[in-house]
């Protein structure tokens, strides 16, 4: 999944779960035909269904738990004055992560040591 569809999909399950409450199974069999109809139908066709279900359970267990209950923090350098001169070099907003197979924003790397560990 490309980093905007990852996104797509994360502010899908915040806005049903913001209706459902972090259920996630539940968000799941809501979001899951509309993120991903030719998935789904494919997936239904091969008889795997149940298993992408619970791929996208799984998904949607890892958006809530990784709640922003405040402002994201933007770069590295944010983190104090003193960092700084270590990521001066760092120019990308986002790196490949090879565990996602995607590229992440660098706050979403902030947020979660092991996306971040992975990227280095």
């Amino acid at each position: 999944m490309l980093n905007s569809q990852s996104a797509a999909f994360a502010a899908s399950v915040w806005e049903v779960a913001s209706r459902l409450g972090n259920n996630a199974p539940r968000i799941a069999d809501e979001i899951m035909e509309a993120a991903f109809p030719l998935t789904c139908s494919q997936a239904r066709e091969e008889g795997a269904l149940r298993m992408l279900r619970t791929g996208i359970v799984s998904e949607v267990k890892r958006i809530l738990r990784n709640q922003d209950d405040g402002p994201a923090q933007g770069d590295f350098s944010e983190i104090c004055a003193a960092f700084a001169p270590l990521v001066k070099d760092l120019r990308s907003k986002s790196y490949f992560v090879e565990s996602a197979a995607e590229y992440v924003a660098i706050p979403d790397l902030i947020a979660d040591p092991e996306l971040l560990d992975d990227a280095r």
